[in-house]
C-alpha cells in the first residue's frame, strides 16, 4: 500500500509538471490576432492558424466563465504585453506566476527535498490555503463581470 501511494504521488507531481510546462510553452508559442483572439503559427511558415473560442459558457450561454481571458493572459505576459494580459483577466499575471513557480516547486517535490528542510515544509503547508484566495479572486471577479459588463 506504501509503495502504491508513493507512486501516485511521484505521478501526481511528475503530471502536474508537464501540465505547467506545457501551459507555459503554449504561452510562447501561441501569437494574439488582431481579432482578440489567438493564432497558433504554422511551423516553417509565415502563416498563422486562427483558434476557435473554447470556452463552451461563453458559447452556448453568452456568458463569461471565471476563466474567461486567461489562455489570452498568459499569451501577453509570455509575449511582454502585463497590461493587456490585466485588461483580458486580472488574475492572469497571478496565475501566471503560480504556473511558474509550479516548475521547481513540483520538481522538488519529486525527488523528496522538500522533506528535509523546514522552509519547504511550511511552504508546502501554507499553499494548501493559497488555494482558497485565488479560487475567490477569479469568482469576484466574474461576478464582477456579470454585474457590470465592459461597454
Amino acid at each position: 500500500m506504501g509503495n502504491l501511494r508513493k507512486d501516485t504521488r511521484a505521478f501526481e507531481e511528475i503530471l502536474l509538471l508537464v501540465l505547467a510546462l506545457a501551459a507555459l510553452a503554449g504561452s510562447f508559442i501561441l501569437q494574439p490576432n488582431a481579432s482578440g483572439g489567438l493564432s497558433l503559427p504554422i511551423a516553417f511558415t509565415e502563416k498563422q492558424m486562427a483558434l476557435p473560442e473554447v470556452c463552451m459558457s461563453h458559447r452556448v450561454l453568452g456568458i463569461s466563465c471565471p476563466g474567461c481571458g486567461l489562455t489570452r493572459s498568459f499569451v501577453c505576459i509570455a509575449h511582454g504585453d502585463p497590461l493587456a494580459a490585466f485588461r483580458w483577466n486580472p488574475m492572469g499575471p497571478v496565475l501566471f506566476i503560480i504556473v511558474l513557480f509550479q516548475i521547481p516547486y513540483r520538481a522538488i517535490r519529486y525527488v523528496g527535498l522538500w522533506r528535509s528542510r523546514p522552509f519547504w515544509v511550511r511552504l508546502n503547508n501554507g499553499l494548501g490555503a493559497a488555494v482558497w484566495p485565488v479560487c475567490g479572486g477569479l469568482i469576484a471577479l466574474w461576478v464582477v463581470r456579470l454585474v457590470w459588463p465592459a461597454g
